[in-house]
């Protein structure tokens, strides 16, 4: 019917949710429930027809975001639950999880001379272009293009079939474990919802709608980016605990009983939650303790994406060495700084003292570091990636949420010219990894632009798309002593064989029950959080 009134694509799913809703109104569930997913296979087959880079597909969903929320409030009203967390999976990053899927396609495998050199002409156009907005998105989108060009005409681009979706019973068979549990959060309008996924279980809790979340979460995220030092008063401490007991009594209490017995939390945020490291909550019982103290805590993009990272790095052979560490790089001559990427750049005191803690925990054979000038771009770049275990990252980082790609890591220049000393996205998306885990000790490299539904366009989920397995990165500038500390502590407790997640928690409750008494404080321990 719709088809018929509209033949414009976006005419066409508007008219089949004002249709749902029209039926659902007067009680006419098995129709509405019908034009409801109508509604979104249109909006899925647009997201398929735009131009396939990341941010492209991530506006196509993002902006029809409505029609998504819209089913989970009707399916949650009729007492299904099960299909209201399959419709957000449907409608949660989409974009990242075909990215995942398209980056087995290397457009570096099998480039001609003349495509090589294009590729040079087009990376050295994005070097020379950094001071204008302009120029650069231009020259970015030439290489983008390019890019695609070249991962279309690979006869196995053909062959790509979307990932599968994750419904309920791959959620409880594959993901959720004995001692684990998956916990899903939508923010909508009028009612938001979190599911709480067990391996046996699934429970369903209508939470306050998306502004009174926000609210809370942002004056919560801005106090926890605020520096804190011995002069902090004592009464801000106390303002931001408060916030932290009503955010665990609006997030997390109503499922708290669905928890008993886990020992890891698999969080998948919405919206403004993408900011929030849930493991400074003070969760309620007696005594309060941080939720830190009771879970291990990762973050996943969604629980489609995480079954699609495990299928492709399942089979794979583990990596033959254990540390490359990049720390240290040149930023000019001190008390000065360089100017690059529209910013000035200094030096940061101890991260080579943090590569050289962490690189004594392995054999001189199975580490690689390149500190000061050799910390640089090209240096990533000719690396074969692919025989490290652990990429480190102790440098400068960040986020231009107007441009994603434009974000990146700041490393030394170089003196070959090719480069200009900044690892963006787009290039990391392009290397080629086997790692098990990378760690950006830097600040801000969690946070990047939020849209709905796709989450946040950051330096952290490219990474995946090179082969990473698990990403730790921060959510805010963070202190660099502490960072050095915390950072050593993590790679110990890797040593013993935890996985990431279980050994960045060991870390931080090492800080938060250490001697330095400042440190205590969550602003410093809990800005690193693990995504898989």
């Amino acid at each position: 019917m719709a088809h018929e009134l509209s033949e414009e694509p976006d005419g066409q799913w508007t008219l089949e949710e004002r249709l749902a809703k029209a039926l659902s109104a007067v009680g006419k569930r098995d129709e509405a429930l019908a034009h409801f997913r109508e509604a979104i296979s249109l909006i899925e087959a647009m997201e398929q027809s735009t131009v396939p880079s990341e941010m492209e597909r991530a506006l196509a969903v993002s902006m029809r975001r409505e029609a998504f929320e819209g089913m989970v409030d009707f399916l949650a009203d009729i007492g299904r639950p099960d299909e209201a967390l399959e419709t957000s999976e449907r409608g949660r990053a989409r974009a990242f999880l075909d990215a995942v899927n398209e980056s087995q396609i290397d457009p570096h495998g099998e480039l001609t001379p003349d495509e090589r050199a294009r590729e040079i002409e087009l990376t050295r156009k994005v070097a020379a272009n950094r001071q204008s907005t302009a120029a650069l998105s231009q020259a970015v989108n030439e290489l983008d293009a390019f890019y695609l060009e070249i991962r279309r005409s690979n006869p196995a681009y053909a062959q790509l079939r979307r990932p599968e979706l994750a419904t309920l019973d791959r959620m409880q068979s594959e993901l959720a474990g004995s001692d684990s549990a998956v916990l899903e959060y939508m923010l909508g309008d009028v009612r938001s919802y979190a599911w709480a996924v067990t391996r046996k279980t699934v429970r369903l809790a209508v939470l306050p709608a998306r502004k009174e979340v926000e609210a809370l979460v942002k004056a919560y995220c801005d106090g926890m980016a605020a520096k804190v030092t011995a002069l902090t008063p004592q009464s801000t401490a106390r303002e931001q605990r408060d916030r932290s007991r009503k955010l665990y009594l609006m997030l997390l209490q109503p499922l708290a009983d669905s928890f008993q017995g886990v020992a890891h939390l698999l969080i998948v945020p919405d919206g403004v939650l993408a900011y929030l490291p849930f493991e400074s909550l003070v969760a309620s019982g007696q005594p309060e303790r941080y939720l830190l103290e009771r879970y291990a805590i990762s973050y996943w993009q969604s629980a489609s994406a995480s079954l699609a990272l495990r299928a492709r790095s399942s089979g794979l052979p583990g990596a033959g060495k254990a540390l490359l560490a990049f720390g240290d790089p040149d930023y000019g001559k001190p008390g000065q700084g360089t100017e690059r990427g529209g910013a000035t750049w200094t030096a940061i005191p101890h991260t080579r003292d943090e590569v050289l803690a962490i690189a004594r925990l392995y054999p001189p054979g199975e580490r690689v570091l390149r500190l000061g000038e050799a910390a640089t771009e090209s240096a990533v770049k000719k690396e074969d990636l692919r025989q490290y275990r652990y990429l480190h990252f102790a440098v400068h980082g960040f986020a231009d949420e107007a441009n994603p790609s434009r974000s990146g890591l700041v490393l030394s220049q170089g003196k070959d010219g090719d480069e200009d000393g900044i690892l963006r996205m787009d290039e990391i998306a392009h290397l080629r990894l086997n790692a098990e885990l990378v760690t950006m000790s830097a600040c801000r490299t969690a946070v990047g632009r939020l849209l709905d539904g796709e989450g946040l366009l950051a330096l952290s989920r490219t990474f995946f798309y090179a082969g990473a397995r698990n990403v730790i990165a921060s959510l805010w500038d963070v202190n660099d002593v502490s960072t050095a500390e915390i950072m050593k502590n993590l790679y110990i407790q890797l040593k013993t064989g935890l996985s990431p997640a279980e050994a960045l928690r060991n870390a931080k409750l090492r800080m938060l029950r250490g001697r330095e008494r400042l440190w205590q404080d969550p602003h410093f321990w809990s800005a690193f959080v693990a995504f898989q």
